[in-house]
């Protein structure tokens, strides 16, 4: 934190080399409270939790070329879920090179974290745009299983989390015109472990690809692509990766994943969107990828980690320009697992919604040793200002 601080004290105090033409400081956010509930069976105990999630969001222009921002998540925890042995220190966990995230109160009957997921700074000047500090590097184009997001893999399950975490980075982009451009990122973790790569994006008629390579965790060497365009009214995206274990470099076997995904929207506004995933790892139940999935979970996608094959398909509908409505079904063929969702949205106010969200996962075969069915329900009323 040290660290972050003298930076920042640095650009500060050196304003005055800066453009005089210094804008105003953007300050927005909002406030969540929201309740949820989970069983494991319908008919077994229930569990409840309740979270009132603040975040701040600030920006400041000191200069003409110079730019500072930050977003802070506040998140109040009470309920059930506080008596889950190292709950509380989960919350806590950094997967950053700076430590950003503290329980500000622990106790036995609520938990409020305090986590800063941005901090950077931005140089931007001519074709050039440099980035220093935690930030969100998203490298993905399909919507559920990025193969080409290095450094901020998430859970499609987490949907209060829109922001999706940064990382610890220092970012180079140099774009060559309106349509293409080239980037280098180097980030660090919590481990001081270095994950550094290249992409380069361009444009091809009505499609858009990128290509990429690098070193992730200093375990990988990855070398991928993606592309997404339009047929017809039909939006496709696709991703590819292929990751060499840098230990017996060319004498172990390298893992593929790739992800292909397309929606469409009718005249109706509905939507209907799918995408499949595939990589040739090893089973999560194998020791070794048990035990990599659980010192280092953010070194990839969670849902690539446990199975083979995956599919989800989702449509989408807003009877009303107040109300929305969303359905999703997935299956994940290493656990034998399938998932469904609801979302329901509803705009109370221009700066007011509420939303219900149902999620019920269920296993279909004996890979797992044990029956699966839990559900979780939420309800959330959410400001936004």
């Amino acid at each position: 934190m040290k660290k972050y601080i003298v930076l920042f004290c640095v650009i500060i105090l050196s304003k005055n080399l800066f453009s005089q033409e210094v804008q105003k400081p953007e300050f927005s956010g909002y406030v969540n409270e929201m309740f949820s509930m989970f069983t494991e069976n319908l008919d077994d105990s229930w569990y409840w939790q309740n979270i009132v999630h603040n975040r701040l969001t600030f920006g400041w222009q000191p200069g003409e070329c110079w730019r500072i921002d930050a977003g802070i998540r506040n998140r109040l925890f009470s309920g059930d879920f506080l008596d889950i042995p190292g709950y509380a220190k989960r919350m806590e966990t950094d997967n950053g090179y700076m430590d950003l995230s503290w329980n500000i109160m622990d106790e036995k009957n609520a938990l409020l974290n305090l986590t800063c997921d941005r901090l950077y700074f931005t140089f931007e000047k001519g074709r050039w745009c440099l980035k220093l500090g935690r930030q969100r590097v998203n490298w993905g184009q399909t919507f559920v299983w990025n193969a080409n997001d290095l450094f901020n893999s998430y859970s499609f399950f987490d949907f209060d989390y829109i922001e999706r975490p940064g990382c610890d980075a220092f970012r180079g982009t140099y774009y060559h015109d309106e349509t293409s451009f080239s980037e280098v990122v180097v980030s660090l973790d919590n481990s001081k472990k270095v994950t550094a790569a290249f992409l380069h994006h361009g444009t091809i008629k009505n499609f858009d690809f990128q290509v990429m390579a690098g070193i992730q965790s200093e375990d990988d060497f990855v070398i991928g692509g993606a592309m997404t365009g339009d047929i017809r009214g039909v939006n496709l995206r696709g991703e590819l990766a292929y990751r060499q274990p840098l230990d017996n470099f060319g004498k172990s076997s390298g893992i593929i994943e790739a992800s292909f995904g397309a929606d469409y929207l009718f005249s109706n506004k509905i939507m209907l969107q799918g995408e499949v995933m595939y990589n040739n790892k090893e089973s999560i139940f194998s020791l070794k990828n048990i035990l990599k999935f659980v010192l280092n979970p953010s070194s990839a996608n969670i849902m690539t980690a446990m199975n083979d094959w995956n599919a989800v398909a989702m449509v989408f509908y807003p009877p009303t320009d107040r109300l929305s409505l969303s359905l999703s079904g997935m299956y994940m063929s290493g656990l034998e697992t399938c998932f469904a969702g609801f979302i329901m949205d509803y705009s109370l106010w221009n700066n007011l919604d509420f939303s219900i969200i149902s999620q019920y996962f269920t296993t279909v075969g004996d890979t797992i040793p044990i029956d699966v069915r839990a559900w979780f329900g939420f309800a959330r009323l959410k400001f936004s200002f």
